[in-house]
């Protein structure tokens, strides 16, 4: 089900990539429309054009590499947070199993998942 957090998550960000699409977009109908209007300045309008297109290309792989690394380094920072908890877990477990308070004493191996042995 989307919720309204979800679309905004979704969104965050999203409108200074959009602006600098529609900036390149708007930029090459200006070049098109130079030569529509004035056909004698196609050179220069087509060399400001490869250049637009050549920059928004770099954009485009800057903003889709820049994701690929944000989603790299989450995946590696949940990685590293399970096993961490894992670890914590079973050092918890074991302390707890060997509590003499427990009933338990200390030379004694019991089941750590067992609760209300």
């Amino acid at each position: 089900m989307v919720t309204m957090s979800t679309i905004q998550l979704w969104f965050t960000g999203i409108w200074a990539i959009a602006a600098h699409y529609s900036f390149w977009v708007l930029a090459m109908a200006a070049c098109g429309a130079v030569v529509w209007f004035r056909p004698a300045l196609w050179k220069p309008a087509a060399w400001v054009a490869a250049i637009i297109t050549a920059g928004t290309i770099c954009y485009a792989v800057g903003v889709n590499d820049g994701k690929k690394h944000a989603y790299a380094q989450c995946d590696l920072e949940k990685k590293l947070a399970i096993e961490g908890a894992k670890r914590a877990r079973a050092k918890a477990q074991r302390s707890i199993a060997r509590t003499s308070s427990r009933g338990v004493p200390n030379n004694q191996v019991r089941d750590p998942d067992c609760r209300d042995c």
